[in-house]
């Protein structure tokens, strides 16, 4: 069986594609091969490590669905060779799958006048967690003292989670 982008579905990755995160090693610089190792170091969830190709392969099919030839819409080794610069001319449908997935704007991917910086994305994905978004809103209006304060705590907060996890896992 194959895949929307002429790869076998029965051929996976190469082997640096295969584990949870890991960048391909000979990578061809682009700006999208920069733009998706950016979503993949930074765009997972709490308490675990990058999404697998797979994992991003099966999320988009089952979010979009197949093709209607049956095929899935874009595979595990089609999003590794695009993230190593082997494949550096995706479709539009592909990109909007990718887009879709890491919960950016298609225009992420692209280099040009309206061209969005890394920053403006990684403070809109910041700010879908609801609870963050509720603290930053609640922070709207307080002295700037009061401001360092709660920036303190935070940062005090992330030392004490930090601590506890690695006495945790040198507990094990």
């Amino acid at each position: 069986m194959s895949t929307s982008d002429g790869a076998s579905a029965d051929r996976a990755a190469p082997a640096a594609g295969r584990r949870r995160g890991s960048k391909p090693k000979h990578q061809n610089v682009t700006f999208l091969t920069q733009r998706l190792d950016y979503l993949f170091e930074t765009v997972h969830p709490k308490n675990r490590g990058p999404y697998s190709y797979q994992e991003v392969a099966d999320a988009i099919l089952e979010e979009a669905g197949p093709d209607p030839d049956g095929k899935a819409p874009i595979s595990s080794s089609y999003i590794w060779h695009l993230r190593s610069g082997l494949k550096e001319n995706p479709t539009r449908r592909h990109i909007a799958l990718l887009a879709a997935f890491f919960g950016v704007s298609p225009i992420f991917f692209f280099e040009g006048e309206y061209d969005l910086s890394v920053d403006q994305i990684e403070l809109d994905r910041i700010l879908k967690d609801p609870k963050v978004h509720a603290m930053v809103r609640a922070a709207v209006g307080l002295s700037d003292t009061s401001l360092d304060a709660v920036h303190s705590l935070v940062q005090s907060l992330h030392t004490i989670e930090r601590e506890a996890r690695e006495g945790h896992s040198a507990d094990q």
